[in-house]
């Protein structure tokens, strides 16, 4: 149970610190055996994603080709049928 513990704290750490380097493990984590680890990795990955799909619409907003926030709205929809 304290493995648990740990990895849901890395979930809630990586989401409040905007570690977007950290997504693609939050993803992996979303199907992991344990609801509480499941539960606080989607979230991570809700809460990361937001701020690409944010981020991609200021991009083009300001003539940007928005790819950055693009390929992580693209984990997000991973996310979504994982689950």
């Amino acid at each position: 149970m304290k493995l648990a513990g740990l990895l849901r704290n890395a979930c809630i750490v990586a989401a409040n610190t905007r570690a977007h380097d950290c997504l693609d493990r939050l993803v992996q984590l979303a199907s992991h055996e344990l609801p509480l680890v499941r539960a606080h990795a989607v979230l991570g990955v809700y809460s990361l994603a937001g701020d690409a799909r944010r981020e991609c619409s200021w991009q083009r907003r300001d003539g940007g080709d928005g790819q950055f926030g693009a390929s992580r709205i693209r984990v997000l929809d991973q996310v979504n049928t994982r689950v």
